[in-house]
């Protein structure tokens, strides 16, 4: 007894010091960058193939089939062996091989339970007895001590948690799976009578001998077509590691370049693995850190921090520009816009190697496919030849939506993409990735390196050269490149300015400087915004009430009368106008006339004034001068507008068109702003004799939804009718004279509360047109259709009514009255079936409810509909729908 008791303390006196040898490598959590490795290498063998997480838990069947693979064996012909494994189990195969090889015997009962998680002590047994130690480790003290102890000779445990019965993730399997490879296999030494004599090889591991690779340690000087080899720049892609060369077809592993390595070659001298030695130790330093070097002796300071770092180097260290080796001077360490990489590759805590990546930054103007060449702004000149063949090698990450790096080809960049490159000084190497990406917002601070937007800090890149373009205050969308810097103009800002058509220009009295304006909208309709006390006018801040505002109105009137013309504008919450843009002639210099990038506080651009033009239908061409783009608005005037000196113009004389009344071709009368290179405008006025004869209520417009009508007195004592509405989301009050309530009256048409109405509204906040869509019935509870309702169909905007059938957060199924499909079109599609049609939800979804025993109207939401398939179609809730397409706009409840 005192002899078993000796052997088992001596047994765990060995497991107990290999229990804390591996705690000290770290715990569960693996290093990331090691772990990736680790798992590219066995995935490269065929031993893995899997996307599964890293901490996600690993069958036994699973396991057993990556350790029959890393024997390299294949799984055998499904026999009967377990009475829970049969031929239909994931990985029976190789199940069937573990049991002929002798690596696994079952879990007792005759099971193996191939579907349970893995234990780490039946992992370490099942490995252990692959590589050939099963008799050995019995001796030791069979399962599971003796298998722990035969692990730790042969160091399957590094860099793994201590053993134990718990589940093993992923992670550790690819861990223990990367050890069990390199480590020495137990082979057969001799074979005397009944006796068969086994020992431990030294150097004969799986790869080397199931796989037959062969193993070479040391630093890395080339890999790929990256190098720290003086005047040398590779052909073809290789690695040398010490002074030994090999062919590979590895071509983008520059990130082990300087670093200790251990590599597998096969018999044609061609290296297939390479992983780097934990003895590498290594830091990146951003650029902006960098102070200064002297006496081998690198110093950072951090501003944030205030701190001062010292970093030494060994006195025959290489350093590395942009993956080409590069002479040595102090001025190497101090860049901007990069990293540098110090790397200590034999454990002296001297850094050994420096590679320093210095970035350029480019916005894609144009790309040429054919030739590989991407070409930036044009002013600047530059380009990138993205050619692999002839000594030249380009590697290309694009970010994708998801924020993951994506190799790419050419064919993958844009325009207003911007790439963030590094390339060596003799241009035969180029590391590049490129991003699409825009921080939008109003610009609070400039400063020479970095500007603030919406209250956050961007960093400004060498490519950003005019800041000059930018104003405080104004709203911008600015390109972001790969490292979050700015980098230019988006070539097409989506800016909070918008175009519109000046009309009329009022001052209240001749007392006060109160100016209103009266615009036509690109959605075809009028608003009669308030001019703020401050304001931007053509990109600078003048106050209302100043002797500034005479220069506003030389602009915008002439001859007494409104000066007709395109401008733009931006309004504030309250509707009143915080910027105007009113245009200037364009610059004499052509490439700076087509160069505008964005459209900011004073950019408008008249490039046409009342010019003879030919429409071409067929191309969308004004020949010989414009082609219009799918966002050039167009504004249709009438002649007299041109001149400013005639009469004073109605607003029914204006509209926004669209080119279906232009007829396939003749002579036109045309303005042209804000011109690019394309020869497309941003805005067009096409001028006729006769205006635009608009007196109509654009089908585009808001639906409201009347809250009550009363009848009143204005306070200069006209009688009126005041409509109390909501819309959009907000409730108003406009009001009408008693002529146009009697005309709509006497066509039935006198609004009432609950019906749904668009409306045309004057400067005074007067309706002067009033269609109602849907009329409500008090006797009903409900509306119906008019002759004034939008029924485009399905490709349009339409209303719809009905019954809810079923609803979820994101869409609405309606069972439609029999009058209900007042967008219904058979041009463009059959009927519906079953009287069911689905509509979704958008960002911009307006939901209101009307009271029909209250009579009012209460803001709403979705969770307050009620559907025929959950309450019964008595409960249901009945609604009327305003859409584009079947997207909603309006949603309207009936309750």
């Amino acid at each position: 007894m005192k002899k078993i008791g000796s052997l088992t303390l001596c047994i765990l006196i060995i497991v107990s010091s290999f229990l804390y040898t591996a705690s000290a490598y770290g715990n569960t959590d693996l290093d990331v960058e090691s772990y990736e490795d680790m798992l590219d290498f066995i995935e490269t063998l065929g031993i893995a193939y899997t996307s599964k997480s890293a901490d996600a838990t690993v069958t036994r069947a699973e396991f057993t089939d990556m350790v029959i693979r890393s024997v390299a064996q294949q799984p055998a012909q499904f026999k009967q062996v377990f009475a829970d494994v049969n031929i239909r189990t994931d990985y029976s195969g190789s199940i069937v091989q573990a049991i002929n090889l002798g690596i696994i015997s079952g879990s007792g009962n005759g099971l193996f339970n191939p579907e349970e998680p893995i234990t780490f002590c039946a992992s370490v047994k099942m490995v252990v007895a692959a590589l050939g130690y099963d008799e050995y480790a019995y001796y030791k003290g069979g399962y599971p001590t003796g298998y722990y102890v035969v692990a730790s000779e042969l160091g399957l445990g590094s860099g793994l948690p201590p053993y134990s019965d718990a589940q093993i993730t992923f992670s550790v399997a690819v861990k223990l799976i990367f050890n069990m490879l390199n480590s020495d296999i137990c082979v057969t030494t001799g074979i005397t009578d009944d006796y068969i004599t086994r020992a431990r090889q030294r150097g004969a591991t799986p790869l080397t001998e199931f796989f037959h690779l062969k193993k070479v340690e040391g630093i890395v000087r080339t890999i790929g077509f990256a190098t720290m080899i003086p005047d040398y720049s590779p052909e073809k892609p290789e690695v040398t590691i010490g002074s030994l060369t090999f062919d590979t077809d590895i071509t983008d592993a520059s990130i082990y370049l300087g670093k200790k390595v251990t590599a597998y070659y096969s018999d044609t001298n061609n290296v297939k693995l390479v992983y780097p030695d934990s003895i590498n130790r290594s830091v990146i330093i951003d650029s902006d850190l960098l102070s200064s070097y002297s006496d081998l002796t690198l110093i950072t300071y951090d501003n944030s921090t205030d701190r001062e770092k010292k970093y030494k180097l060994s006195p025959a260290f290489s350093y590395v520009k942009n993956n080409r080796y590069c002479n040595v001077q102090d001025d190497n360490f101090l860049f901007t816009e990069g990293t540098l990489e110090l790397i200590d590759n034999n454990g002296d805590s001297r850094y050994d190697v420096a590679i320093a990546k210095k970035y350029e930054y480019m916005v894609v103007s144009s790309v040429n496919a054919y030739d590989k060449i991407a070409y930036g702004n044009h002013n600047g000149g530059q380009s990138i030849t993205f050619d692999n063949e002839n000594g030249f090698y380009t590697s290309l990450e694009i970010i994708n939506s998801d924020g993951k790096c994506e190799k790419a080809d050419i064919n993958g960049l844009s325009a207003d993409m911007v790439i963030q490159y590094a390339r060596s000084d003799d241009g035969r190497y180029t590391e590049a990735i490129a991003v699409k990406r825009l921080v939008s917002g109003k610009i609070d601070e400039i400063y020479d390196d970095k500007i603030m937007i919406d209250g956050s800090y961007y960093d400004l890149n060498s490519c950003f050269n005019d800041k000059t373009a930018l104003k405080p205050g104004s709203s911008y969308n600015l390109l972001l490149a790969p490292d979050n810097t700015v980098t230019a103009l988006a070539s097409s800002q989506k800016s909070e300015m918008q175009y519109g058509y000046l009309v009329d220009y009022y001052k209240e009295t001749d007392l006060s400087e109160n100016v209103r304006l009266a615009i036509l909208t690109t959605a075809n309709t009028y608003i009669y915004p308030f001019v703020e006390k401050k304001f931007y006018y053509n990109g600078k801040t003048i106050d209302r009430d100043s002797d500034a505002i005479s220069n506003l109105d030389d602009v915008l009137v002439k001859n007494g009368l409104p000066n007709y013309q395109v401008i733009r504008y931006q309004l504030n919450p309250q509707g009143n106008i915080i910027k105007l843009d009113t245009s200037e002639p364009p610059p004499a210099d052509r490439d700076e006339k087509y160069t505008l990038d964005f459209h900011g506080d004073n950019s408008l651009t008249k490039y046409l004034s009342a010019t003879k033009s030919y429409w071409y239908s067929s191309y969308k061409l004004f020949s010989p001068h414009v082609i219009l783009g799918d966002s050039t608005v167009i504004f249709l005037a009438p002649t007299a507008a041109a001149i400013s000196d005639g009469q004073k113009l109605k607003e029914k004389d204006f509209a926004v068109v669209d080119t279906s009344g232009f007829g396939s071709y003749g002579q036109k009368t045309i303005d042209a702003y804000d011109v690019n290179s394309n020869m497309q405008p941003g805005a067009i006025v096409l001028y006729t004799a006769s205006g635009a004869s608009k007196n109509a209520v654009s089908k585009e417009s808001s639906m409201a939804i009347i809250d009550n009508v009363t009848h009143g007195l204005t306070a200069d004592g006209e009688e009126v009718y005041y409509i109390y509405y909501w819309r959009s989301g907000n409730f108003g009050r406009y009001h009408m004279d008693v002529d146009t309530y009697e005309a709509l009256k006497s066509k039935g048409k006198e609004p009432a509360s609950g019906d749904i109405v668009r409306m045309e509204i004057d400067y005074e906040g007067k309706i002067s047109t009033l269609y109602t869509d849907g009329d409500y019935c008090a006797e009903s509870g409900f509306v119906t259709f008019t002759g004034d309702t939008p029924a485009d169909g399905q490709v349009d905007s339409s209303c719809y009514k009905g019954i809810v059938y079923s609803h979820s957060p994101s869409s609405i199924t309606l069972l439609i009255d029999d009058d209900g499909a007042a967008g219904f079109n058979s041009i463009h599609s059959d009927p519906v079936v079953d009287s069911l049609a689905p509509f979704y939800y958008t960002s911009s979804t307006q939901i209101a409810v009307y009271d029909t025993e209250l009579g009012k109207v209460v803001p709403g939401r979705y969770e307050l509909i009620a559907d025929s398939l959950s309450a019964g179609e008595e409960n249901a809730s009945r609604v009327f729908i305003s859409c584009h397409s079947h997207g909603i706009r309006q949603l309207f409840i009936y309750k």
